[in-house]
């Protein structure tokens, strides 16, 4: 796929350099849609000495959700070119905000997220980047953060790229931890697209936007070019070192090759989160390739597909996962035509074509209207849209209860979770 196909991600006004955050709420008639495992059974059924019920703390719980459910904010707006420009030695105090406008800016940048043995001075936590434009780079590129090897010198802030594209990345690297971003540490990296190649020989932590991720946040990004590594290998993220990871809303083109290697993620090996991401280029790897993940423990893969060739000598292959026991939903792909899986996961589905693929899919995708995709789904963000959020609150626990007058009251806990607001809360009732 071309991206040059698609216009700038949502909020983007480049007349004006103004930047809008892409999560939004929007006032809703319907504040609360339930869904639960039960598929929808009724509060409350009687009949004889026995009562089938819905647990009467469903109510409380439901009552403090409603406490917690945020007001619909309007869409926040930051005027980038009124910024000042990122430079070497500038204030990063926490709540600081750059533009990056130059290849200058965005080295010097580079250059700042470096080693303190752990003490985090320069890691930027607090501060928010913005890209202010495409930025084409020339020669080979240091990772951001290349120098850091503690997890608190990782970089910590915000890197938004408001839709731009940092094109002829060129990465050369001989030790782990490579990418345009080394590793990062509770930061959030978001409306990005790069192109270019990451070539790391047989290293590990290896991803087109990210080497590590140690905690974080990724979302709609893109990579496109060639993604070459060892065991942890992805387009959009090498490995993953924490559980609190989710990754969303992103898309590879680029060929991976790798031992473990995944269109969007390569490796971890406990939880993380990856939703509404698809990937469209060849995953080559020598033990594991997965069309969105090489290996994922434990976590959630949800509305996902892929249409790249997956392929190399790897043992353990799949359309969605090579190796995982995460739970799979939602999730489509064309090849391989054969599927060695590790894991418990449940396999995804295997489709031949891409009609009715984005109404499956969900609210995150668009069909793909201009052809730039070979008319498979592309995501809201990448036409230029925002994704319209279904505010809901999602239950899981016990359908029933059951209880006789002589048996005493039965205990039971539901979780009820807030999704698509501007934060997910969860609340407990027992």
């Amino acid at each position: 796929a071309d991206q040059s196909e698609y216009p700038k991600a949502a909020g983007i006004s480049a007349g004006t350099g103004s930047c809008m955050a892409e999560r939004r709420n929007f006032v809703r008639l319907v504040l609360l849609h339930l869904s639960a495992d039960s598929g929808g059974q009724n509060f409350f059924v009687l009949g004889g000495k026995h009562m089938k019920k819905r647990f009467l703390a469903l109510l409380l719980v439901l009552t403090l959700l409603v406490g917690l459910m945020p007001a619909a904010l309007a869409a926040d707006t930051v005027d980038v070119s009124a910024l000042p420009e990122y430079t070497a030695g500038a204030d990063t105090s926490a709540g600081a905000a750059y533009k990056i406008s130059t290849e200058e800016s965005l080295r010097a940048f580079a250059a700042a997220v470096k080693a303190d043995d752990g003490n985090g001075t320069y890691a930027h936590a607090g501060v928010t980047l913005y890209l202010a434009g495409d930025i084409a780079l020339t020669g080979t590129w240091k990772p951001v953060g290349s120098t850091a090897t503690y997890v608190g010198d990782f970089f910590a802030g915000t890197f938004d790229g408001c839709g731009h594209t940092i094109s002829g990345l060129n990465v050369q690297g001989s030790t782990a931890n490579q990418g345009l971003f080394a590793a990062i540490n509770k930061a959030t990296i978001r409306n990005l697209n790069v192109s270019g190649t990451v070539n790391c020989g047989t290293k590990n932590y290896v991803g087109g936007i990210v080497g590590k991720v140690q905690d974080g946040t990724i979302e709609n990004c893109s990579f496109s070019g060639s993604v070459t590594g060892g065991g942890h290998t992805g387009g959009i993220a090498g490995g993953l070192n924490g559980n609190d990871v989710t990754i969303s809303g992103c898309a590879n083109l680029a060929a991976v090759t790798g031992t473990t290697a995944g269109g969007i993620l390569g490796y971890w090996k406990k939880t993380a989160s990856i939703r509404d991401c698809y990937n469209t280029g060849s995953v080559t790897g020598s033990a594991k390739a997965g069309g969105i993940v090489g290996q994922l423990n434990k976590g959630t893969i949800e509305n996902c597909y892929s249409i790249g060739d997956i392929g190399g000598k790897a043992s353990q292959k799949g359309g969605i996962f090579a190796f995982s026991s995460a739970t799979v939903k939602n999730c489509y792909y064309t090849l391989p035509e054969t599927e060695v899986l590790g894991g418990t996961a449940a396999a995804a589905t295997h489709i031949t074509s891409p009609e009715g693929l984005a109404d499956e899919l969900g609210n995150a995708f668009q069909e793909d209207t201009a052809g730039a995709n070979n008319g498979y789904p592309i995501l809201v963000w990448q036409a230029g849209e925002v994704v319209q959020p279904d505010p809901r609150i999602e239950l899981t626990g016990p359908d029933t209860l059951w209880r006789t007058a002589n048996e005493p009251q039965p205990q039971a806990t539901i979780t009820a979770a807030c999704k698509d607001m501007d934060r997910t809360r969860k609340s407990t009732g027992r």
